[in-house]
């Protein structure tokens, strides 16, 4: 009985230890897709930051070429008045 039990708790050890192993793979393994998941969320967002920068750059600019175009035609509307070409 003794030589039973003993090898049935050799056996549950080694179970054990297997199972121990393999849960610190799977966590290894997690914590390494964690990281990557997380290296690729920043480099998203900086993307993300880059589009929106660019959009609104573009957007800027349109609008300054606009400001700049009707205050171009009122100096000259201006001008003309002062000039009595109206």
């Amino acid at each position: 009985m003794t030589v039973d039990t003993s090898s049935m708790i050799l056996e549950q050890l080694r179970l054990i230890r297997k199972e121990i192993a393999d849960l610190r793979t799977v966590t290894l393994a997690n914590a390494d897709r964690s990281r990557r998941l997380e290296r690729r969320l920043e480099e998203m967002r900086d993307d993300i930051e880059l589009m929106m920068k660019a959009e609104l750059m573009g957007r800027l600019g349109h609008f300054e070429t606009q400001v700049e175009n009707r205050l171009d035609a009122m100096s000259d509307r201006i001008g003309e008045i002062m000039h009595g070409k109206a």
